[in-house]
């Protein structure tokens, strides 16, 4: 059920996991065309295709006044807890929000960057069985902390009533534009836009490998923030931590999706075999079989020497979510090089920081963390450069700029700068 594997058993079945896209690119390229050539036609013509639903010019659009009301139709425990996730998220990245940077060097020359809004962002909410309202938060806050100017959302059309919860972090966000368009089609309505559909300048959110094959497409026409995979843990536990525990943080990946990865490292045997026996216990009360073919087919433990042998392990897999439940966590992080969002101590539950916490919890999957980070404020904002010279500045550094200018073949660059000291073509000195 959730096998004790060897370091090239555990690799191989990373390898084996990653997917052929070969079959998705052909149909996700059709649909393109049809975006492309039919607009809003085409879209109708895809959704009564691929989702069964019958939309029309008048339905694309869902009404905002179900946004605006949508907090009568939860709890009030469940809206207390959006309110809480949300102004935890927010203020984490607020605090986090990159901050202008200026300074003048010895010739009293002016640099540094200031960063700009991105003006407009499109953020795709995954329809299918389940409902994610903190992935709402977690795609749209660092945008709004950002200072985006335009939000706007898409999701596949349901034939029953959309979930309220999704609704109401839409309203807590001040995103009044949803559109019920989902799957590939709306990736490249966001992309290019429609008569009813308006362009953005990048595309957000997580879905099926069709959505994350047109991501892929568009990456260039706008920005995107990544090439999603499925969701993956690894755990690091010493003989300090609770077997229950470990199994219930493998487990909530592992519930995730049938393609999930879940994996233990331990130097402890007799905690392998608990949290192995652990993980059969829970899985015959909660009866979820997508858990059960996840932990079966992708995840597994495996015996290590020490944390640090663990350490290196996982800087390999360069895994989504790292859990370090050992002694003195704290110890380990500068070893720590790939990893999306590491989580220290027995009770940094990954779930915490699914939801609550205040990081994102849109992270690099598939081995990405090895060059790319989690969602965060960067994201939705422009570094711009800023360059401001003196006259004594340009003098001491324009003769230099100008060799490089020569030694590259371009004269008007050396001419811009030599006609500045009243020398054009001379060959001579500047004048100090």
């Amino acid at each position: 059920m959730f096998p004790v594997l060897t370091e090239s058993e555990l690799f191989s079945r990373l390898k084996k996991r990653a997917q052929n896209f070969e079959k998705v690119r052909d149909a996700v390229k059709k649909i393109k065309e049809m975006v492309l050539s039919s607009g809003d036609d085409g879209l109708i013509k895809l959704t009564y295709e691929l989702d069964g639903v019958n939309l029309n010019m008048s339905t694309i659009k869902f009404p905002p006044r179900e946004i605006e009301e949508s907090e009568k139709f939860i709890s009030p425990s469940l809206k207390k807890a959006l309110d809480l996730a949300f102004e935890r998220i927010f203020d984490f990245h607020e605090k986090m929000k990159p901050q202008n940077k200026l300074f003048f060097d010895s010739y009293g020359n002016l640099m540094g960057k200031i960063y700009k809004p991105i003006d407009s962002v499109g953020v795709y909410i995954p329809g299918g069985s389940a409902a994610y309202p903190s992935s709402v938060l977690m795609n749209i806050v660092p945008a709004l902390v950002a200072g985006v100017n335009k939000i706007i959302a898409v999701t596949p059309p349901k034939t029953e009533p959309m979930n309220p919860a999704v609704l109401y972090a839409l309203k807590l966000c001040n995103v009044k534009e949803l559109y019920t368009v989902g799957g590939a089609q709306a990736i490249f309505a966001l992309a290019y836009g429609t008569e009813t559909i308006p362009r953005v300048d990048k595309i957000v959110g997580p879905g099926n490998v069709y959505v994350s094959e047109a991501k892929r497409e568009v990456s260039g026409v706008v920005g995107i923030d990544s090439f999603a995979g499925p969701s993956e843990v690894v755990v690091i536990a010493d003989s300090s931590a609770n077997p229950r525990w470990v199994a219930a943080d493998l487990l909530a990946q592992a519930e995730h999706d049938e393609n999930a990865t879940s994996i233990l490292l331990s130097c402890d045997d007799s905690l392998i075999e608990e949290v192995r026996v652990t993980l059969q216990s829970f899985l015959a009360t909660l009866e979820s079989e997508k858990a059960k073919l996840s932990l079966f087919n992708w995840g597994g433990a495996l015996k290590v020497k020490d944390i640090y042998e663990a350490i290196e392990i996982s800087n390999r897999i360069a895994p989504e979510h790292l859990e370090l439940m050992v002694k003195s966590p704290m110890t380990y992080v500068e070893y720590i090089k790939n990893a999306g969002a590491v989580f220290l101590g027995l009770f940094s539950a990954e779930a915490l920081g699914d939801y609550i916490m205040g990081p994102s919890h849109v992270l690099p999957t598939s081995g990405t963390s090895r060059f790319s980070s989690g969602l965060s404020t960067e994201d939705f904002m422009k570094e711009m450069s800023l360059i401001s010279a003196t006259s004594t500045g340009f003098l001491a550094l324009s003769h230099h700029a100008g060799e490089i200018a020569k030694a590259e073949g371009l004269p008007a660059h050396r001419l811009s700068l030599q006609i500045r000291n009243g020398r054009e073509f001379t060959g001579c000195e500047p004048r100090h």
